[in-house]
């Protein structure tokens, strides 16, 4: 079988994709990762094939509205959806793709959830197309918007209207993370089924450092990140070592490979600044994180039973940190309350109050109970054989 990944320009997308694709190759199958240039190091460094599709590229006016928005999230959020994954990115994508498909002939697309590209290429071939990594179900409050986004798309590559949009997830959906992650507003499509999370992100060359090796072993060590996206937002890194550097804490702030550490100037010895460490090799040696709310770092700390502070900036992440605090796992910071007390204050509430960490080790042991990747393969493998709608049982 030859299966054929897209994914959009992002580490974030990318790599939830990985341990699915890995699992694939090591069943015998052929895999190629196609997208942007600039994770072709990132694809290569996986162990996987790639192939260059599409672009990173943003036009710059639509940079300076999504940059104007930020604080707005429903704004922004509308931008990022109509307008760059249903939008320029997948523009982009689709010419390349039938190329690609048109001469390696692969049986079926496996695309990151909010790739379009790869939607719509196999649309126009009569592919079976599947989705897996961050699956997006939209809440009522949302489907407007990814219909608007669906139906132009749609429109601009001469295919019939999907009024109810169930094209996207027509044929199968591997959605990495537990059944109960999912909403009650929110509509699980028939062919949706559940996998084991198997977070991967040592995708560069970054090890665990040697200096958290002198963390005191006696203090909890806390974990913060905004993720790959959102790391230039440097006054809530400030207001997190305010409230936090202090405190009786380890504290390990990871600001993004473009930025660097010494601009935060000297830290006491509890406090470790690093561009990036994977969270595979991080997060075992945490009790609790300070996450954006991104779902990979949500289901990286889910994996290991950690308790997290959620600090959502836009996206779905104000959804995910809400579904955080539905759950019990978390505790939530809004937009408007970033101060040093508020992170002080909340560190303290998950690491003291039992009940936090309690909730996220039985959705740990929920996670474990699930079915792994093996059942994505095989699925895929039905798929490529059946071209028809694999409805979950």
């Amino acid at each position: 079988m030859r299966v054929l990944v897209t994914s959009t320009p992002t580490y974030g997308h990318f790599h939830p994709l990985v341990p699915l694709a890995r699992t694939l190759a090591a069943a015998g199958h052929e895999v190629r990762v196609a997208c942007p240039t600039v994770l072709r190091g990132a694809v290569e460094a996986a162990g996987l094939p790639f192939v260059a599709a599409g672009s990173a590229d943003i036009p710059p006016d639509l940079v300076a509205e999504l940059k104007e928005a930020r604080p707005v999230w429903r704004l922004r959020v509308r931008l990022m959806v109509t307008r760059v994954f249903f939008g320029v990115h997948a523009h982009a994508m689709v010419p390349d793709l039938l190329d690609i498909m048109d001469a390696w002939q692969p049986d079926l697309i496996l695309r990151d959830a909010v790739e379009y590209g790869g939607y719509i290429a196999a649309e126009l071939r009569g592919l079976p197309h599947a989705s897996t990594g961050a699956v997006w179900f939209p809440p009522p409050m949302m489907r407007a918007l990814f219909l608007e986004g669906l139906t132009t798309l749609r429109a601009d590559f001469n295919l019939p209207p999907d009024p109810d949009g169930g094209s996207i997830f027509r044929y199968l959906v591997l959605a990495s993370f537990p059944q109960c992650w999912v909403a009650a507003e929110e509509a699980i499509p028939p062919t949706a089924y559940f996998l084991r999370p198997e977070p991967f992100n040592a995708s560069g060359s970054e090890r665990l450092p040697e200096r958290l090796a002198a963390l005191s072993d006696a203090r909890p060590t806390i974990h913060a990140s905004l993720g790959t996206v959102h790391n230039d937002m440097r006054e809530i890194y400030e207001s997190i070592l305010a409230g936090l550097r202090d405190e009786p804490v380890n504290l390990v702030l990871t600001i993004g490979r473009e930025h660097d550490p010494e601009d935060f100037g000297s830290q006491p010895a509890n406090v470790v600044i690093e561009r990036y460490i994977p969270h595979s090799v991080l997060l075992p040696r945490c009790d609790a994180m300070l996450t954006h709310c991104g779902l990979n770092s949500i289901m990286a700390c889910l994996v290991l039973g950690l308790p997290m502070v959620g600090v959502p900036i836009t996206a779905d992440q104000p959804h995910n940190a809400q579904r955080l605090a539905d759950l019990g796992v978390a505790t939530v910071i809004n937009p408007d309350s970033r101060t040093p007390e508020a992170f002080r204050e909340a560190t303290q509430a998950i690491l003291s109050r039992p009940s936090y960490r309690q909730h996220a080790q039985q959705l740990c042991d929920e996670i474990k109970e699930m079915p792994g990747n093996e059942l994505g393969v095989a699925l895929l493998e039905r798929l490529s054989r059946e071209r028809a709608p694999i409805i979950a049982m």
